[in-house]
């Protein structure tokens, strides 16, 4: 907090599932004037099931140059069914 600008030189995931989660903005660094608001969207793709988690990682100017946020996620094991299993249209005229 103050009066300068923050500069964010990397926005970054780290952690045992980094994998599973994307940066999807910003792409690269981000430089905030004081009282400035700005989102980090993040896009959980999960490749396996049950819960991954990975940490945001923030370098930046400030006080605290690395901050983390953790991030949690759970891919659940689905399956699709049909019924009927398939439909029959009979015979169309194109």
């Amino acid at each position: 907090l103050g009066n300068e600008p923050l500069e964010i030189s990397k926005i970054s995931i780290i952690g045992q599932n980094a994998n599973q989660f994307r940066i999807l903005y910003p792409t690269q660094g981000l430089n905030l004037t004081s009282k400035a608001k700005d989102s980090i969207v993040v896009r959980y793709q999960p490749t396996v099931n049950g819960n991954s988690s990975a940490k945001i990682l923030i370098e930046n100017n400030s006080q605290n140059p690395n901050i983390e946020i953790n991030l949690t996620g759970t891919r659940l094991k689905g399956e699709l069914k049909f019924k009927p299993a398939f439909l029959d249209f009979g015979l169309t005229q194109t």
